[in-house]
């Protein structure tokens, strides 16, 4: 009897070396995200998936995930959060040939580019004597798009970015064909001032032209809040115009006018105020320019003079040219007053009014 219960001691202790050193063999660790791109307090789900392939079960596992410290999940979780980090934690048993998919659902509470990082899978022995751990190096890229800023004007309209509209689709201006007169607003090139009709009425009558072609906008965002850059980079004004921006863009899709987009706001490798998206329409280009405003920082690759001469020099033809910027600060002045004869029409948006009496009057300024 003595020498079956030492057999049964020690078939025992060799299964529990058994589960121990096998005890990650085999075994996959696999998540899955809904969306790749997900707005501002959406529900995102997220999907961890464990697979066991061999024939010994493994009676412990814990599963810990690092995520960004801005992801917040919807119900109560196992969760601890260190240096700007959340680990989430996750414990089971697996059985044989078992998979096993566990469900979350989580949220962003700010804009950008997030990372979901490594994994630590830690197993124990069949008896709870001790553990062994193997680190995944998992990584999958995430953006939040900024939220749209609720810009309270009248050019938040889509129509007041392009004008007053005489045909059913968004087009310009053809100086041949005039559809009539009307009394000048200020905001008019002085060569559409029809002097005939001036000196009739007493008045300042410009010709009202006619649409024949399609219409477009060029959205310019600006971050540099100072002079050196470095020197005073307000995070608060740059997130509320990548939201402004998001606005415009909005209007811009939802009216199907077309637009392009630039801006001197470092986003790695992949965009730089030398690139310039030109005017389109339709998913693809709506969500290329929310990636860009999702994972622009804080940095500039350019500054905001220079992003002006480069795309002027690049002969970007567009009706409507909208400026958004921080701040106007007083070199701006003149590169922003160019602008104003290479199009139509000139937006400029800018959180406060500071030098605004430096730019002409016939760019249309507003304070978001």
């Amino acid at each position: 009897m003595y020498y079956i219960f030492i057999c049964l001691i020690a078939v025992g202790l060799f299964i529990n070396y058994l589960t121990k050193k096998y005890a990650l063999y085999n075994v996959s660790y696999k998540r899955e995200v809904s969306s790749n791109w997900v707005e501002i307090g959406e529900e995102l789900h997220i999907s961890t998936i464990i697979e066991n392939g061999k024939l010994l079960p493994v009676t412990f596992l814990q599963v810990t995930e690092t995520f960004p410290s801005e992801m917040k999940y919807k119900y109560d979780a196992d969760i601890k959060s260190l240096n700007n980090k959340l680990y989430h934690t996750t414990t089971m048993m697996v059985l044989p040939f078992q998979r096993i998919k566990r469900d979350y659902i989580v949220k962003f509470n700010g804009r950008g580019k997030y990372i979901l990082r490594d994994v630590t899978l830690t197993a124990g022995d069949l008896i709870g004597l001790s553990t062994i751990e193997k680190n995944l190096e998992f990584s999958q890229e995430l953006v939040v798009f900024p939220k749209p800023l609720d810009i309270e004007s009248e050019a938040s309209k889509a129509g007041d970015y392009i004008g007053d509209i005489s045909a059913k689709r968004y087009i310009i201006e053809d100086p041949i064909v005039t559809a009539g007169i009307r009394e000048y607003t200020g905001f008019e090139p002085e060569k559409t001032i029809h002097w005939p009709s001036t000196l009739k009425t007493g008045k300042l009558m410009v010709r009202n032209f006619d649409f024949t072609v399609d219409n477009s906008v060029f959205i310019i965002l600006n971050i540099e809040c100072s002079k050196p850059f470095w020197s005073g980079i307000d995070s608060s004004s740059i997130e509320k115009s990548y939201s402004a921006a998001r606005k415009v863009i909005d209007d811009l899709e939802n009216s199907h006018i077309k637009y392009g987009f630039a801006s001197n706001a470092q986003v790695g490798d992949c965009f730089n105020g030398n690139k310039f998206i030109r005017p389109s329409l339709g998913r693809d280009h709506y969500y290329n320019i929310l990636d860009i405003l999702g994972r622009s920082d804080y940095s500039i690759s350019m500054d905001f003079e220079n992003l002006i001469s480069n795309i002027l020099s690049a002969h970007i033809s567009c009706r409507t040219f909208v400026i958004i910027t921080p701040a106007v600060l007083e070199p701006y002045a003149e590169q922003i007053n160019k602008v104003r004869n290479y199009s139509d029409e000139t937006i400029l948006y800018s959180i406060n009014s500071s030098n605004f009496d430096l730019i002409s009057g016939s760019i249309r300024k507003y304070i978001f």
